[in-house]
C-alpha cells in the first residue's frame, strides 16, 4: 500500500510539473524573433480653483433680509473655495451687479459686506471687493449689512453678487 502510494506521489508530482510547464505564458518565453517598443505618456493637470456658493445653507437667509435702519449682518450664503495647487489663499472678487439693493425704482441702498471675519467694504459705493481667501475646503459665510434709514420708498429691493477666482 505505501508502494502504491509512493508511485500516485510521484505521478502527481509529474504531472503537476508538467502542467505548470505547459500554461506558461508566451509573453514571459523569450524569444530572440520579437522586437519590443516602449511608449511612454504623461499630462498635466493644470491649476484649479473650485468655487460653491450655497445660498440654500441653513444658515443663510438671502431671500428675506432686514432692510430697517440699524440692521444687523446677515449671512446670504456659504462660500467654499478649494484648490488643487499648494497655495494656501487666492484672490477673490465679489462685484455688485447692481451697485447695491435697488428697487423697481431705481432707489438703492448700499450695504457692507464681511466673509466669516474679514471685513469688506461697500460693494455699492467702493466697488468690487477684492479679498485674499483661504483656498482650503472650509466653509465662510458672506454676510451683508443693509445701510438703510428705515424711510425709503416701499418695495422689494435686491442684488446680485458676481463672485468670480482665477486659478493660478
Amino acid at each position: 500500500m505505501k508502494h502504491i502510494r509512493a508511485r500516485l506521489m510521484a505521478a502527481f508530482k509529474t504531472v503537476f510539473s508538467l502542467g505548470i510547464l505547459i500554461f506558461v505564458p508566451p509573453s514571459l518565453a523569450q524569444d530572440s524573433r520579437v522586437e519590443r517598443q516602449t511608449l511612454s505618456f504623461s499630462g498635466i493637470i493644470e491649476p484649479n480653483c473650485r468655487l460653491g456658493v450655497n445660498a440654500s445653507h441653513p444658515a443663510a437667509r438671502p431671500m428675506n433680509l432686514a432692510l430697517r435702519a440699524n440692521a444687523p449682518p446677515q449671512i446670504v450664503a456659504a462660500i467654499q473655495l478649494h484648490c488643487n495647487a499648494a497655495q494656501r489663499s487666492t484672490m477673490v472678487t465679489y462685484h455688485s451687479q447692481n451697485g447695491g439693493l435697488r428697487n423697481s425704482t431705481g432707489t438703492v441702498i448700499d450695504y457692507l459686506t464681511d466673509l466669516t471675519g474679514i471685513q469688506g467694504g461697500s460693494l455699492a459705493s467702493a466697488g468690487p471687493w477684492v479679498v485674499e481667501q483661504r483656498a482650503v475646503p472650509r466653509v465662510n459665510f458672506l454676510r451683508v449689512r443693509p445701510q438703510g434709514s428705515g424711510i425709503e420708498p416701499v418695495g422689494e429691493y435686491s442684488d446680485t453678487i458676481i463672485i468670480s477666482v482665477a486659478s493660478h
